[in-house]
């Protein structure tokens, strides 16, 4: 459906519900206007390709029974004055404090931060009126395809001031079963993400024989194009869309997905499966997170000594001669 024509639609329906969709790459901005509530329902996944959704003043989100949004922006404005509770649009972000916060656009996105390492795959940018003095508490929703691999027990929402260059530890309670990490005492509001408290990183390198150049001592990424955007080793994560799929030196740098163990134990015995995590591996032979940038993170491992093993699809796992210390 072409961008103008599905305005329109949206503009004069009360409901309208997703079972799939695909908004053409070319699209700019989507408005949900009029009232209308936009639906995505029954593990449908809405792939804006980059584009904006705006809600506006009036439009609504309903994700429901594993229904999503994915791969571009979503946006709302509202006048919260002492809002108790308040999810702006249905994006995710609930809002409760004493103060009038006035016009408040809250913008959700989908792309790993490095908060704490690597974040899920899910953003808040949250810009009030009034943004002193608040005493707000923000309740931040998520996804279950949004977790990247993290541990939903050890989440906590980490915020930045700079628009994501940087991030600070704020905590929070986090509640699995509701797929959300709770924060009181906030002042003021910026962006927003959830990561793990304690994350463990590694900066490895490894080469693949198949794709390797002896000349330039690097490897071909030629087929970084229709590598997977979901980890082919069986895991949640995944990466966004332009990782893969543009013409960007980033882009470019992608061989392939590899999965990452760290085992435990000593010489000579049966070595325990401390962690796994699935990588990005690039042209230099460095393992990277899923957004081809950050060190590749584990949550919820102890300091320690651990034999770093590196599996691909179709290569021989290698392991570590020596235990590397954490």
């Amino acid at each position: 459906m072409h961008p103008a024509t599905l305005r329109r639609a949206l503009a004069g329906l009360a409901t309208l519900t997703l079972l799939a969709f695909t908004v053409p790459a070319s699209a700019q901005t989507i408005i949900v206007s009029n009232s209308a509530t936009l639906a995505v329902a029954n593990d449908a996944v809405l792939n804006l390709h980059g584009a904006t959704l705006d809600f506006g003043a009036t439009g609504t989100l309903a994700e429901t029974a594993g229904g999503r949004v994915t791969g571009g922006l979503l946006t709302a404005t509202r006048t919260l004055n002492a809002p108790a509770g308040v999810d702006v649009a249905g994006l995710g972000a609930t809002i409760t404090s004493a103060a009038n916060l006035g016009a408040t656009v809250v913008t959700r996105g989908h792309a790993v931060q490095t908060a704490g390492g690597s974040s899920i795959l899910r953003t808040f940018d949250i810009a009030p009126a009034t943004n002193a003095g608040l005493n707000a508490t923000l309740a931040f929703r998520y996804h279950e395809a949004e977790l990247a691999g993290l541990a939903e027990a050890g989440l906590a929402l980490w915020r930045s001031t700079d628009g994501g260059a940087t991030y600070g530890y704020r905590g929070g309670t986090a509640d699995p079963a509701a797929n959300a990490v709770t924060l009181g005492s906030i002042d003021a509001f910026s962006r927003w993400t959830l990561a793990t408290a304690g994350l463990t990183t590694l900066s490895a390198k490894v080469f693949l024989q198949g794709p390797y150049n002896v000349g330039a001592a690097n490897m071909n990424a030629a087929l970084s194009a229709v590598l997977p955007q979901s980890d082919p080793y069986g895991g949640t994560s995944s990466v966004a869309s332009p990782t893969f799929f543009t013409s960007t030196a980033q882009g470019q740098q992608v061989v392939d997905w590899v999965l990452v163990r760290l085992l435990s134990g000593a010489p000579g015995t049966t070595l325990a499966l401390a962690a796994e995590r699935p990588g990005l591996l690039l042209r230099n032979g460095q393992i990277t997170g899923t957004d081809a940038t950050s060190p590749l993170g584990f949550s919820g491992v102890a300091a320690g000594s651990y034999y770093v093993v590196v599996r691909h699809r179709n290569h021989l796992a290698v392991m570590s001669a020596n235990a590397v210390s954490f």
